[in-house]
């Protein structure tokens, strides 16, 4: 995958929009603020009323922000993303023209877009993309069509490469539409005499801004944990460790009174986990809200310890030495936890509406990895509407294999269209903590990532891996 202007840990930075009239819109209005004399930026005394809220709710979301000298147009930052909020509302950033600063919330992602190796496909590009921003394409799409419905002229040459926004969505845009004409919302105000309704949406867009941060800090609990006792069969232990471990090292465990979180996405920014162990797959459980930093590998050497799968292991933090004393059986162990804080931190779910589901028995799912892997190196899995079954094709040098499955194959199954290709390097590893006699529900998409969900623990603990495919170059 090609980024451009970026550093290895940066998401794409933004390129220019094509929409001329709105560049001639931010001229003018340059040009017409030097000559009035205003000083812009976040002191300008000009700074109009939509400015200085847009400055409030994005600062709100913990971006840097500056009002340009027009004082209107507004400028954000967050994590190497970087965006110009117009006056007619339009915003530059990710590569594309969108409608409407909401749009920017989908595109910030924490997570570290470091761009990894992947050999094994020639000449094609490498989608190890960060998930946050697969969400974030999928809404670009929808306000592309929308765009070109509307008239709005987007040039193709300036989409992104990752695949994502690339040639073939930006065919489906109508470039031969007249350019929007671009107006500021103090002059709209003016002439629609809605002076008093513009205030009135800066004080709902502050307030919606306040609500947005709130819900985002209930989210995932964070801070420090006073109280953790619990206890748990080793063998349901060693089954949520092991879902984990495919992914990560070591992660942060959000706790909260209804059980834990283990949300976390791999260094190459490919395969991720949601994990939800509910507080019913404890024998005893009590703890206050917080989150604490673990060693998934060094834990996961203590559990093995226990003789058998129903050994009980005891869980008791103290919370003055930061240590998590266990016991299982005859036998204790003080570990040692992680500052939170010095761990990565967990990604944003992306909410993708994948056309297929496709469900089937761990076997299979195992069975079309293994022979896969016997020829090649990634993997082609897709699900054909027409004919309502699914396909995992692989193709060597010399060799090919296929597995079809259809009818009483399936478990269950929603047909759509789909057809991604993956690196078995990831999907080999995310098989491993899959138990027997297990259903696997597989959702995909044209290009999409894969959503692998299955049950642990007797259905106590929840477990989705997403892992994104590879694009092939035209």
């Amino acid at each position: 995958m090609t980024e451009g202007n970026t550093s290895s840990s940066d998401p794409d930075a933004p390129t220019d929009s094509p929409v001329e009239n709105s560049r001639e819109s931010d001229s003018e209005a340059d040009h017409e603020h030097a000559e009035s004399g205003g000083d812009g930026g976040d002191g300008a005394t000009n700074t109009s009323a939509m400015a200085r809220a847009l400055k409030h709710e994005l600062e709100q979301k913990g971006m840097a922000v500056e009002v340009e000298d027009d004082g209107e147009t507004v400028s954000a930052e967050k994590l190497g993303q970087s965006y110009r909020i117009r006056p007619d509302g339009t915003v530059e950033g990710n590569g594309v023209l969108k409608d409407g600063i909401e749009t920017i919330v989908a595109d910030l992602d924490p997570v570290d877009t470091t761009e990894a190796e992947n050999p094994g496909i020639d000449d094609e590009a490498d989608t190890r993309d960060d998930f946050a921003d697969s969400a974030s394409t999928a809404d670009e799409t929808k306000s592309s069509e929308a765009s070109a419905e509307s008239g709005e002229n987007v040039d193709a040459e300036d989409e992104d490469e990752d695949g994502y926004v690339g040639e073939d969505l930006a065919s489906d845009r109508d470039t031969s539409a007249d350019p929007v004409e671009a107006e500021s919302p103090a002059a709209a105000a003016e002439d629609d005499g809605t002076a008093d309704e513009e205030e009135t949406d800066v004080e709902e867009m502050e307030s919606e801004a306040e609500e947005d941060v709130e819900e985002d800090a209930e989210s995932l609990p964070t801070g420090s944990v006073g109280l953790f006792e619990a206890s748990i069969e080793a063998g349901h232990l060693q089954q949520a460790i092991d879902a984990a471990n495919a992914v990560v090292d070591e992660c942060r465990v959000h706790l909260d009174t209804d059980g834990l979180v283990i949300r976390a996405v791999d260094p190459a920014n490919v395969a991720m986990i949601n994990e939800q162990v509910s507080a019913e797959a404890f024998e005893a459980y009590d703890t206050d809200c917080g989150e604490i930093g673990i060693n998934l590998e060094r834990l996961d050497e203590v559990v093995g310890i226990a003789d058998n799968d129903d050994d009980l292991v005891q869980f008791d933090l103290d919370p003055e030495t930061r240590k998590l004393d266990m016991q299982m059986n005859a036998v204790e162990y003080t570990l040692a936890l992680i500052d939170p804080d010095s761990i990565r931190a967990e990604p944003d779910i992306p909410d993708l509406d994948l056309p297929a589901t496709v469900s089937m028995d761990e076997a299979e799912f195992k069975r079309a990895i293994r022979a896969a892997d016997m020829v090649s190196d990634h993997i082609i899995l897709q699900v054909d509407e027409r004919e309502e079954c699914f396909i995992a094709n692989a193709e060597g040098d010399t060799d090919d294999v296929d597995l079809e499955l259809s009818g009483d194959d399936l478990n269950d199954a929603k047909w759509g269209s789909a057809y991604s290709l993956f690196s078995l390097e990831y999907l080999k590893d995310l098989r491993k903590p899959i138990p027997t006699d297990t259903v696997v529900r597989m959702q995909l998409g044209e290009e999409f990532p894969a959503k692998l969900t299955f049950e642990l623990a007797d259905g106590a603990v929840d477990v989705e891996f997403m892992v994104a495919p590879r694009i092939q170059s035209d």
